[in-house]
């Protein structure tokens, strides 16, 4: 499941804030160069999907970067709702299901 460009976009830019609030303390000026970060983010975690593949197994990945939490772990969907709040939980519950039938 593939990223909604409102998340890569709210991620990249907390993100990307991050690094320039940080590059100004040590640096103290703004440079353009250090906003350039932004949108190189916004490309890398753009794509970073929920639910990835490594080594023939699934994993489903909240936040970009991370290693994310091992499908076959997820027992129900109250599993699923301890990590995952949004409203979409029941839809990415029958994903989740989907990929471990076709296992």
């Amino acid at each position: 499941m593939p990223r909604s460009i409102i998340n890569s976009i709210f991620l990249s830019l907390l993100i990307g804030g991050l690094f320039v609030n940080v590059y100004f303390l040590i640096t103290q000026a703004i440079s353009w160069t250090a906003l350039l970060i932004i949108p190189v983010l916004f490309m890398v975690i753009k794509r970073q999907a929920y639910i990835y593949q490594h080594n023939n197994r699934y994993y489903f990945r909240r936040i970009p970067f991370t290693r994310g939490i091992l499908l076959s772990s997820l027992n129900d969907i109250e599993d699923l709702r301890i990590i995952e709040t949004a409203k979409n939980t029941g839809a990415l519950w029958q994903f989740i299901q989907k990929i471990n039938r076709s296992k």
